[in-house]
């Protein structure tokens, strides 16, 4: 999702939209959000970085005789804490201004209901016959910026000509 909020809210280049590929791992989902200075984004790779240590702490946190109690502590406070941080993530999701999606992107279904009356599609034949790394330099060389647009009710993706990346 973080492509079309960041599309929303102002007309993206083709590396900060259509040429994002999604994390595949926390750590890399962290990266890639702070390389976009993407604030949200960055907040939720946080929390799942953090999620990954939960099973260790919670498996502390019933006092057993061959722990010690500073051990039993610092785990149940860690997890409270960590706890408390998702909730505020999550609650935090409420104040992101997030576009209007009636289907998920996530899916092919979803990304071709978004693209399939956009402009842009007249200007990428060809393109899936190369490879990575022409594609996106030939997609990044065109100088375009991509926008979210709303028009009778639909969301698309379409392109806008701007000035060189």
């Amino acid at each position: 999702m973080s492509p079309y909020c960041l599309l929303y809210a102002a007309p993206q280049t083709a590396s900060r939209s259509i040429l994002l590929r999604p994390p595949t791992h926390a750590l890399t989902g962290l990266w890639s959000a702070a390389r976009r200075r993407h604030v949200y984004l960055s907040l939720v790779a946080v929390a799942a970085v953090l999620a990954e240590f939960m099973p260790i702490l919670l498996n502390n946190v019933p006092f057993r005789v061959t722990q010690t109690f500073i051990t039993h502590e610092v785990c149940t406070w860690l997890a409270v804490s960590i706890l408390l941080y998702m909730l505020l993530v999550v609650l935090g999701s409420f104040l992101v201004k997030w576009p209007n999606m009636p289907a998920d992107p996530s899916t092919i279904a979803g990304a071709m209901y978004y693209i399939c009356d956009s402009g842009m599609l007249d200007s990428m034949e060809g393109v899936s016959m190369l490879g990575d790394r022409e594609q996106r330099s030939l997609i990044s060389d065109r100088g375009l910026r991509y926008r979210w647009v709303l028009e009778d009710g639909k969301g698309r993706v379409d392109s806008v000509r701007h000035g060189p990346e």
